[in-house]
């Protein structure tokens, strides 16, 4: 992909909010670099501990790209955005050994004006409480998200802050589940309105990404499987061990332009070639990504819940057969997209 043609992906994907103040632009949908895992035992010291250092990363690389973020312990549990500041960051680390294990932990920092609009970085988190856990739902989750021509500008694999690296940090210290990282929308924390915009991009694109963890969460959750496959596919040590180990999902894919990467409970990270891909409808679905979905899809969630609301006056959103339909998009010519959604 040429940094033209990213340009142009992002012309058509980022949509700037109605009304919004000129030179100022706030918009409502971003094409963003994105990364999401998913783990368990979110509610334990270890896996606290674990992930405060991925966010003391994220804060100390990005965090002047922050503008604002949630009141980590908000009094009587009600949502509080605060400035992003030093305030706000001590009291987040406190938050990871303050708050108890029979409570979940929420998080979300952004760079954008306030939680009606999405910027180019956020990082956000999710854990569930230990008796939920207890009860089959074990969808912990950290997200985070940077701008879209990040690899194209070496801040990917090199730097002061290679995202490569944070993203394989990340993986072993949480011990993922599973996960991925590419090219994806970034919707606002009010994005109910927008969601519409987000299934007509995802007709468009192969290689989009919609990320919803919670929706994501409600279909994987007890090992159910994965969401699928994008530019880094993240299989934990019980995917891998189903998919017959780490040997024989190598040996499927070999390819140069694949390279893999082992973390922590027998984990592994592929990652199907040097930059991500858009994937354009007109060009077919991407190569690599197809490769690799067909190693991975026996693991592949069958719990197919909805990734979109429901329809207020007609709009058309992601519905559960819109969704079952997207997650299987690499596994034949003409599941995707729809011919009438």
């Amino acid at each position: 992909m040429t940094p033209q043609e990213l340009d142009d992906y992002a012309y058509d994907c980022d949509y700037v909010a109605p009304g919004s103040p000129e030179p100022d632009y706030r918009y409502v949908v971003k094409l963003v670099l994105r990364a999401t895992l998913s783990f368990r035992d979110g509610h334990t010291p270890a896996i606290r501990h674990a992930l405060r250092a991925c966010f003391d990363d994220y804060f100390d690389a990005f965090g002047k790209e922050l503008q604002w973020g949630w009141d980590p312990q908000p009094p009587r549990g009600k949502p509080t955005p605060w400035h992003f500041d030093e305030r706000l960051i001590e009291v987040t680390r406190d938050a990871f050994t303050n708050v108890k294990a029979d409570d979940e932990l929420e998080l979300g920092f952004m760079g954008s004006f306030n939680q009606n609009y999405v910027g180019d970085h956020a990082i956000e988190c999710l854990t569930v409480p230990d008796w939920q856990q207890t009860m089959g739902d074990d969808g912990s989750y950290l997200s985070f998200w940077v701008a879209c021509d990040a690899a194209q500008k070496g801040q990917w694999d090199s730097g002061k802050f290679a995202l490569h690296d944070f993203l394989l940090k990340c993986c072993n210290r949480l011990n993922a589940t599973h996960g991925y990282a590419g090219l994806a929308l970034a919707l606002p924390h009010e994005f109910a309105r927008w969601e519409p915009y987000e299934l007509k991009l995802a007709q468009q694109y192969y290689g989009l990404e919609i990320d919803d963890p919670v929706s994501t969460g409600l279909m994987t959750e007890g090992w159910k499987g994965i969401k699928g496959v994008n530019w880094y596919t993240v299989l934990g040590g019980h995917y891998v061990e189903k998919l017959g180990g780490s040997q024989a999902i190598r040996s499927h894919l070999t390819d140069p332009a694949f390279r893999f990467y082992d973390f922590a409970g027998g984990g592994l990270v592929i990652r199907a070639g040097d930059g991500p891909e858009m994937g354009p409808v007109a060009h077919g679905a991407p190569p690599l990504y197809v490769a690799v979905n067909q190693v991975v899809r026996d693991v592949r969630t069958t719990v197919i819940r909805s990734m979109g609301l429901g329809s207020n006056a007609g709009e058309l959103r992601f519905n559960r057969h819109l969704t079952d339909l997207w997650l299987r998009r690499f596994d034949a010519p003409g599941i995707w997209p729809p011919h009438q959604p």
